[in-house]
């Protein structure tokens, strides 16, 4: 059997099948203007004595690359919602760990301001109150002192 004649028909068909892959991609695109000043963009040249510009093709997109690069900007910014929502949560629980801070301070001082001011002071309720001695009241006043000193600076 020749082996040369065999294969004729089979390069045919290749032949036909590369044919068919390749003219519609070397088919031009164009762009024209009609008379009524409407831009036309068609595949096929304008018509004649209309001006008219051939334009690129659009290069090739690999969809596969294009996914992958695709799912990895959605990743990336899906990393930076995420870190920025937790950013702003952990600013959110500074800010009012700061007020509590504040509301605290205050108190303080206003403990200690009545502590220093007040010649009768009084602790406890109903039955269980008392006046505070002056050494209970000079203590008080150092330990309020000592909390302003070291959390309220």
């Amino acid at each position: 059997m020749n082996m040369h004649r065999m294969s004729a028909p089979w390069r045919g068909g290749l032949t036909a099948a590369l044919l068919a892959i390749a003219l519609p991609a070397a088919a031009g695109m164009y762009k024209w203007t009609d008379a009524d000043g409407q831009v036309h963009y068609t595949q096929s040249p304008p018509p004649a004595g209309v001006q008219g510009e051939a334009l690129k093709a659009p290069p090739k997109v690999d969809s596969e690359s294009a996914v992958e690069e695709l799912e990895a900007r959605q990743k990336g910014f899906d990393e930076r919602v995420k870190d920025r929502a937790k950013a702003e949560a952990e600013a959110a629980k500074t800010s009012d760990q700061a007020a509590e801070k504040a509301r605290y301070c205050e108190h303080l001082r206003a403990d200690l301001a009545g502590l220093q001011t007040a010649q009768r002071i009084f602790t406890g309720e109903g039955a269980d109150r008392r006046r505070l001695g002056e050494d209970e009241r000079q203590a008080k006043i150092k330990d309020i002192e000592a909390k302003l000193a070291k959390d309220c600076g």
